[in-house]
């Protein structure tokens, strides 16, 4: 019997838990499936299985949400919760109308990144941007 892969889905292949992005079917009669990391060790890696010759090797297994288990957070004011909470937050690039101050990030804060161009001696929308690009702050015009 042949597993359907859905993208979204969670995986675990040589001991290693991925997601599914995309499931494209191969020559073989199998997939090719693009997933990304979320363990610690493959966090934040891309990479494509073939799951015919994965399949061999008994080393794909479809996670059900099923069987979830939730763990009770025993820290001190929930400290590992909370961490865990921010850490999944500033993995999201904010998607509203509101302006997000660059120096409030996790940088170091150098002033002359805010100084404005006017006043470094630039004048001019394109003096501005070549300033920004060579003081190394990405923004977006």
């Amino acid at each position: 019997m042949q597993t359907l892969y859905a993208p979204g889905a969670r995986v675990l292949i040589r001991d290693c838990e991925w997601i599914v992005r995309r499931a494209d079917a191969s020559d073989d009669g199998g997939y090719v499936l693009t997933v990304d990391g979320l363990s610690e060790l493959v966090n934040g890696k891309s990479a494509r299985f073939l799951t015919k010759l994965e399949e061999q090797a008994d080393a794909i297994r479809v996670l059900d949400p099923a069987e979830t288990r939730f763990e009770q957070d025993l820290t001190p004011g929930f400290e590992k919760s909370r961490l865990f909470i921010e850490t999944q937050l500033r993995q999201i690039s904010p998607a509203d109308e509101k302006i997000h101050l660059g120096h409030k990030a996790a940088m170091d804060p150098v002033p002359y990144l805010r100084i404005p161009a006017n006043v470094t001696g630039h004048s001019g929308d394109r003096d501005r941007f070549a300033h920004g690009h060579h003081a190394g702050v990405s923004f977006v015009l």
